[in-house]
């Protein structure tokens, strides 16, 4: 049994790619947590900016310049041009637009999400499931196709920064919650652990925990953008890295420094008490 208090044990350095570097999070500074934080953010912020643009932007731009060249939007209603037909105006394995009169939803689309101009409404549905925005909240427009791609033009700018601003704000947020609900729980762990932890240690660990899920999900991301990886997949990976920092958290609180009770060993066993006597074992060698 070692003499050295427990805060003399070197700490791990800290990364978010082993249990034993997340628990090395407690003790690093806080700049180089909002570091990684913010550097987690904007590699996921980039991922999904190219994803939009490479996958999602292409089907709209071709959608918008096949809509009827005369129509509008008026009491809620669609009128397009008189030639306008049931038909597919552009598609690609993650996104399909259409036009389609009758009132169900087109239904043998092999792309991911599919997005449906009908009468009253456009009608968006994927794999979980369908909803509806009804024109009569969009107001009295043109929906022609000059018109359209103009106001798309001006337009795509700010929705871009708009999405980016929105998942910067939700990431953080988020994180910060989920922080706080798992600081307690590593509090808890670690003192029927017999470790050493405050609330400012327990919530780096949280926040360094959310790291390895987070990277899987960008990654994830990523391979959807490619083809890699399909709708369903994503989601699935999309749920499971939730409990990814559950798992990165506990195996972290294990090496954290223990506390000074248990680091000198048995509290509850006198020091002065006389130990019992060794037996010999009958079966060693020597005499």
């Amino acid at each position: 049994m070692t003499d050295r208090a427990p805060e003399e044990i070197p700490r791990p350095e800290w990364q978010p790619f082993t249990p034993r570097g997340v628990a090395g999070a407690a003790s690093a500074p806080r700049w180089q947590m909002w570091l990684a934080l913010s550097l987690m953010t904007a590699l996921w912020s980039l991922i999904l900016v190219g994803f939009l643009i490479t996958c999602w932007e292409p089907v709209i731009r071709t959608a918008i310049s096949r809509l009827p060249p005369n129509g509008y939007l008026r009491g809620g209603v669609y009128y397009p041009a008189s030639d306008a037909t049931d038909v597919i105006l552009a598609e690609n394995p993650w996104l399909a637009i259409s036009i389609r009169w009758s009132p169900e939803a087109v239904t043998d689309q092999a792309s991911d999400v599919r997005a449906t101009l009908q009468i009253d409404r456009i009608r968006l549905c994927s794999i979980l499931g369908c909803t509806a925005v009804f024109y009569h909240s969009l107001g009295d427009r043109s929906l022609g196709r000059a018109d359209t791609e103009a106001w798309w033009n001006a337009w795509r700018p700010f929705f871009l920064t708009a999405i980016v601003i929105a998942n910067v704000a939700f990431m953080f947020i988020s994180w910060w919650l989920l922080t706080l609900a798992y600081s307690a729980v590593v509090r808890f762990q670690a003192f029927y652990r017999d470790r050493q932890t405050d609330f400012a240690a327990s919530c780096r660990v949280a926040q360094a925990s959310l790291i390895p899920g987070a990277l899987w999900l960008t990654a994830a991301l990523f391979f959807y953008q490619r083809g890699w990886l399909d709708l369903f997949g994503l989601l699935v990976v999309f749920i499971a890295h939730v409990p990814v920092a559950w798992l990165y958290f506990s195996l972290a609180i294990q090496h954290l420094p223990l506390h000074a009770a248990a680091a000198d060993g048995n509290p509850f066993q006198n020091a002065d008490a006389p130990q019992p006597e060794k037996k010999r074992n009958p079966f060693g060698g020597g005499t």
